[in-house]
């Protein structure tokens, strides 16, 4: 099991610059999981995971996105709008690096979304909102494969993906791809495993940053074993 670090000092930089006015509402999109079975995915998680397939079915278009950042480069600062400016650990280096990794990106199926997975990365939303915490351990000890597992059970690989901040769906995935300070740029590796089939998806509040999303991953998950309880329903 892979655990990704939260989101770098260019993400929560970008979280005080780019205010966009992405709105999370209670309004839910009707997404199939893998089982057939429907459940309601809230808007906002909903255009993470269609971001998220975009990058991984069309990389080489998807590398536009991250090209439109570097005009407002200036060495390691970052002027993204006005006179807003945020200070990146590796400048364009890591910019480039992920322009490249996308423009020769094969292309790979879409995720299908799983409603015991979203359950799971829910616990640790609820768990750290109120509270203003940060990190993929729960207070109990509990890592991402214990909080899924309370909901089903895991077959594969699974991997995490955590973002703090005020950041529209777009610019989140961005800079999970972009992994500005993480050599092992496992945040990317994650959207682009071809092992991992499902993901699950929670977002929420977060008193210390506005709003923290989770993204599992996984190989396979067995909706049918699931029995956990004390997560907020979809």
């Amino acid at each position: 099991m892979r655990r990704n670090g939260f989101t770098p000092t260019f993400a929560l930089a970008l979280s005080l610059c780019l205010c966009f006015a992405t709105v999370l509402t209670t309004t839910a999109q009707t997404t199939k999981n893998v089982g057939g079975t429907a459940f309601a995915l809230p808007d906002f998680e909903n255009e993470i995971l269609q971001e998220i397939n975009l990058a991984r079915t069309r990389p080489q278009d998807y590398a536009a996105y991250l090209e439109q950042l570097r005009p407002g480069f200036k060495g390691k600062l970052l002027r993204l709008s006005g006179s807003h400016e945020v200070e990146t650990q590796e400048g364009t280096a890591a910019l480039d690096e992920a322009i490249t990794f996308l423009k020769g990106a094969p292309q790979l199926n879409p995720y299908s979304v799983s409603r015991g997975m979203s359950l799971g990365a829910n616990l640790l939303v609820q768990e750290q909102g109120a509270k203003g915490l940060f990190g993929h351990k729960g207070a109990d000890g509990s890592l991402c494969d214990q909080r899924l597992g309370r909901f089903g059970r895991l077959t594969g690989s699974v991997s995490e993906n955590l973002s703090y901040g005020k950041l529209n769906a777009r610019h989140r995935v961005l800079t999970w791809i972009i992994d500005d300070g993480f050599a092992s740029r496992s945040h990317r590796l994650s959207i682009f495993n071809r092992d991992f089939k499902l993901v699950g998806l929670s977002c929420g509040n977060h008193s210390q940053r506005t709003t923290m999303c989770v993204v599992a991953f996984a190989g396979g998950f067995d909706e049918k074993a699931a029995g956990g309880n004390g997560a907020q329903s979809f």
